[in-house]
């Protein structure tokens, strides 16, 4: 007797808890008939068949009823167990990543996800209100939407893919939609200098490619000052020009060599002028404060997140403690004329051009 292409049908089916309730009382009474079946065979052919005068053939079929008998019976218990593990595991599971209300496992990761990105990436930040999250045992998934703001526009770069085993940060995927999106957020690509670069790189080229720019565009520009600001200092520093700043880049430490003690280029810091895609709110010093002292504690987490092998978070807020927050750059937006109007401002030391947009500005 073997389990035919129906009868698995129903057993996956009741697994899923997609039967009936008569029909599961049909399947159950079916598996009580393969119990009875199995006891019957246990007394009906004792080991000691020699003693019963068995041919050899005879044997052989004994042997290989048994063998069918012990297939059937795993079957059997495989099934029993896995509908009862699936249910415990998914519950288990649920109470893991959600125990804890607002502190839960599930909202602190995202949080982490959203503050890494914002934090890391300048002028990027991930739509609070439009996670895609999914639970499955012992795993929670979520896929993070990507914005940058050009002119008065965001639009949407890409996502992040993140997968957790537990607690534990498997694998992240990054996914941009277009390789210029993809090569203004490589660590590498650093757009932003600390004013004690040395050679500091020229902005000869960024600032014709600003002036051939015609009319009625917008741009993103990073922004590099000629030394150490507030942040609340930074708008008297631009002077009149129409523009909306909307990321500082932070001094923690490591911005003066752009690497590490070991040569790894180290990536930038700072925070949004405003935190959130739909109903933005000004952020404050005192808030990037925290967060960063919440990534230090999650710095597994965050490293991964923002395709970093060291973010030295633990250094860095020391430095930020000491040494207090301040701004050696920012990424601003503006009519591309109005940005041109930086060439001459003596608190800017250089600049280099982002994405370039036709009109939309107010």
């Amino acid at each position: 007797m073997t389990l035919d292409n129906e009868f698995r049908k129903k057993l996956e089916l009741y697994k899923e808890g997609k039967l009936s309730q008569a029909e599961e009382e049909e399947l159950e009474q079916d598996l009580e008939k393969f119990e009875v079946y199995q006891d019957f065979l246990d007394e009906e052919f004792e080991p000691n068949m020699e003693e019963q005068g068995l041919s050899e053939e005879k044997k052989l079929k004994l042997i290989n009823l048994g063998r069918r008998k012990a297939v059937i019976k795993a079957a059997l218990l495989g099934s029993v167990l896995l509908l009862s593990i699936l249910p415990a595991g998914t519950l288990l599971t649920y109470i893991f990543y959600g125990y804890g209300e607002e502190q839960n496992m599930a909202n602190r990761f995202l949080d982490v996800a959203s503050d890494t990105v914002m934090v890391t990436e300048p002028n990027v930040q991930v739509d609070r209100n439009k996670f895609h999250e999914q639970v499955g045992l012992f795993t929670l998934s979520a896929n993070l939407d990507m914005w940058k703001q050009v002119g008065t526009e965001q639009t949407r770069i890409g996502d992040k893919g993140l997968n957790l085993w537990f607690s534990n940060l498997e694998n992240v995927d990054h996914n941009y939609l277009s390789d210029s999106f993809s090569s203004s957020q490589k660590v590498k690509d650093l757009k932003i200098h600390h004013p004690s670069v040395s050679p500091f790189p020229s902005s000869e080229k960024e600032w014709q490619r600003l002036s051939q720019l015609p009319e009625g565009t917008v741009a993103e520009a990073y922004v590099s000052f000629d030394k150490l600001y507030d942040p609340s200092d930074v708008e008297n520093l631009l002077g009149n020009i129409d523009h909306k700043t909307l990321w500082y880049a932070i001094d923690t430490g490591y911005e003066k060599e752009q690497k590490d003690k070991n040569g790894v280029v180290v990536t930038p810091m700072g925070y949004p002028v405003q935190n959130g895609i739909e109903n933005p709110k000004k952020m404050t010093t005192e808030e990037f404060h925290q967060i960063l002292k919440e990534l230090t504690e999650n710095e597994k987490w965050s490293e991964k997140i923002a395709k970093s092998r060291d973010l030295h978070l633990k250094e860095r807020l020391a430095y930020v403690n000491k040494n207090g927050i301040k701004t050696y750059g920012i990424v601003m937006t503006g009519p591309t004329k109005e940005i041109l109007k930086l060439k001459d401002n003596k608190h800017v030391k250089g600049l280099e051009l982002g994405e370039v947009e036709l009109w939309q500005w107010e």
